[in-house]
């Protein structure tokens, strides 16, 4: 899942310890393989292990969803209407992409849908400790924490998923993502085709957001 959708279905209200640490394992992949439960409770205060709490909840929610048939049937249509139509002979990873799309598309509809969820969210990360926040970090081995800092700070501020429901501003974000992840940006042509694909899937298969939440929540 996406971040925001983490936070949607596995947030606690008012501990922004916890809320941050369900976005960690994504935001920090490139430093900290993983987080891990240690060996004494000891080496972390009561505010670190929300941190943790939020962690181990993002694997778990993480696994469950991609074993669900929700993505799976859905993920499977995405990915054959883009992979095997004929039209992206140049797109590179498209497998990638769909489901990246789908965990955009997902975020997408519940900002539509509630946006009071997604005020929530940037909230609640506001408020997180960043003396806390930074001891954690470097207590999982992180060595550049301005660095990571200056991402988080900028993730805060700019608050870009609002603008997931602006077609050429989500396109955007889709775009962002691949180059992150070593993949070719798509052409003006095939960015237009394939959010082509997404406007037609979202209008056949997630045009009743109450009814993509329900399924979604039975997930977890």
């Amino acid at each position: 899942m996406n971040y925001f959708s983490h936070f949607v279905f596995d947030h606690i209200p008012h501990n922004s310890e916890y809320n941050c640490g369900l976005l960690l394992p994504d935001i920090t992949r490139k430093t900290i393989k993983k987080f891990y439960q240690p060996n004494s409770k000891i080496e972390l205060s009561s505010f670190h292990v929300e941190f943790l709490n939020g962690c181990l909840k993002h694997y778990e929610s993480d696994k469950k969803f991609h074993s669900s048939d929700f993505f799976n049937n859905h993920y499977a249509i995405l990915n054959h209407q883009i992979s095997h139509t004929g039209k992206f002979k140049n797109v590179e990873r498209k497998w990638f992409i769909s489901h990246v799309v789908l965990e955009l598309l997902i975020d997408r509809v519940i900002v539509r849908y509630d946006q009071s969820l997604l005020d929530n969210f940037y909230f609640s990360l506001k408020n997180t400790d960043e003396i806390n926040l930074s001891f954690f970090l470097k207590f999982y081995g992180m060595k550049n924490i301005d660095d990571f800092f200056m991402f988080f700070n900028h993730f805060r501020s700019t608050q870009y998923i609002y603008h997931y429901t602006d077609n050429i501003k989500f396109m955007y974000s889709l775009n962002r993502i691949m180059m992150r992840a070593n993949v070719k940006e798509l052409t003006q042509n095939d960015s237009q085709a394939i959010l082509d694909i997404i406007l037609n899937f979202e209008l056949k298969y997630f045009s009743n957001p109450v009814k993509m939440l329900n399924e979604m929540k039975e997930i977890f």
